[in-house]
């Protein structure tokens, strides 16, 4: 009967250790789910506190965010087409601007109602922008709502670009960078996602 009576409060023992250990783990589970939360919160308040600066150009019916580390310049280029560059604060100061990589969006008037392809095929373009390389054309789904073609220029710097056609116009944004990893390039992913189209086409 005392053996019995040992066993059962053995088996009892067990079964209470084990069942603490289960409430232990929820609660800690509970512990790291919410320190998650807060901090996946807390990120996304210190993205959106970054981004807080909008530049706006309206006949071509677009506009973005842009961080306030960045600064945005906007010039007429003589042959007839826009130019907005986002520049980091920190190049605004170089001697050699003009020779530094950067993210520009160009605007072109659409005149001929020319595709894309064309576009960025003709001799016009490569005088401009550089050579196409053969290759490296794919439907971009980056900004939305709208057609667009993403692709690699060959000029002084290798370019990524993703061009649209918008309110009559063509818009090249493009980044110029050194290496595959320069942050740069990962800049012009955020700047591509924060493009917004107005309505009117």
């Amino acid at each position: 009967m005392i053996k019995c009576i040992s066993i059962l409060s053995g088996v009892e023992g067990k079964v209470y250790l084990g069942y603490m250990d289960i409430q232990k783990k929820v609660v800690t589970g509970a512990v790291l789910l919410c320190a998650l939360f807060t901090l996946v919160f807390w990120i996304g308040t210190m993205y959106t506190k970054q981004i807080n600066k909008v530049y706006t150009y309206q006949s071509a019916g677009f506009s973005f965010k842009y961080k306030p580390q960045f600064k945005v310049e906007e010039k007429n280029h003589r042959e007839g087409f826009k130019i907005v560059t986002l520049l980091p604060i920190t190049q605004i100061a170089s001697a050699v601007q003009s020779e530094e990589p950067r993210i520009q969006c160009v605007l072109f008037q659409n005149e001929k109602s020319m595709s894309i392809l064309s576009w960025i095929e003709s001799e016009e373009y490569t005088h401009i922008m550089g050579r196409l390389i053969p290759g490296t054309s794919y439907p971009s789904v980056d900004i939305p709502h709208t057609e667009a073609l993403g692709f690699k220029t060959d000029g002084l710097y290798v370019s990524d670009h993703v061009v649209f056609v918008h309110a009559g116009q063509i818009v090249d944004c493009s980044v110029d960078y050194l290496t595959l990893d320069d942050p740069l390039r990962m800049n012009f992913v955020a700047f591509i996602g924060n493009i917004k189209l107005s309505g009117e086409q």
